[in-house]
């Protein structure tokens, strides 16, 4: 499984907040998520409001992840997950 991890500390669409016990689901992108994409598409408007991710409960489940973690804006959210932060806020 290949992962990104989002500069608004979420991984595979999984806001901060996002509880750990969730499954594959539908989730409600964030404002700040679809202006984050609005460079590859071009416009916001083609970008959806929702999305389908896979939940903390099923990425934990994987036997492998590559997690890729590009760019200075993803710091905080990089050096939370190498420091073992376990927090709801930090997905």
């Amino acid at each position: 499984m290949r992962l990104g991890i989002g500069g608004q500390r979420h991984v595979a669409f999984n806001e901060p907040g996002s509880p750990w016990d969730l499954a594959t689901h539908v989730v409600h992108l964030s404002q700040a998520t679809r202006t984050a994409h609005e460079r590859q598409a071009q416009a916001l408007w083609r970008i959806p409001a929702w999305g389908v991710t896979m939940g903390i409960k099923t990425l934990l489940q994987s036997r492998h992840i590559l997690l890729l973690i590009a760019g200075s804006r993803k710091e905080a959210a990089r050096a939370a997950l190498y420091a073992g932060v376990a927090d709801v806020d930090w997905p």
